[in-house]
């Protein structure tokens, strides 16, 4: 999470070749995902939500299975 209720910013720090992406809830509870735009490399990934963002997990995706963090609330 950013200092922006809103905005929320992930980053996958390994060169293991697992997918990284973020979930995300607002108002309403409606999950949102978002990848990282380039793996491992120096970009992060980062939305923008209209409303305040709820709670966020952070997901990490092998070719055995995907797995996330708990929900963390905001």
């Amino acid at each position: 999470m950013t200092r922006d209720p809103h905005q929320i910013k992930w980053c996958d720090g390994e060169r293991d070749g697992h997918g990284v992406y973020a979930q995300y809830r607002v108002e309403f509870f409606k999950i949102t995902t978002g990848g990282d735009p380039d793996g491992s490399g120096p970009h992060c990934g980062t939305r923008r939500a209209e409303w305040p963002i709820y709670d966020y997990r952070v997901c990490e995706s092998s070719p055995k299975a995907t797995t996330c963090s708990r929900w963390k609330r905001t």
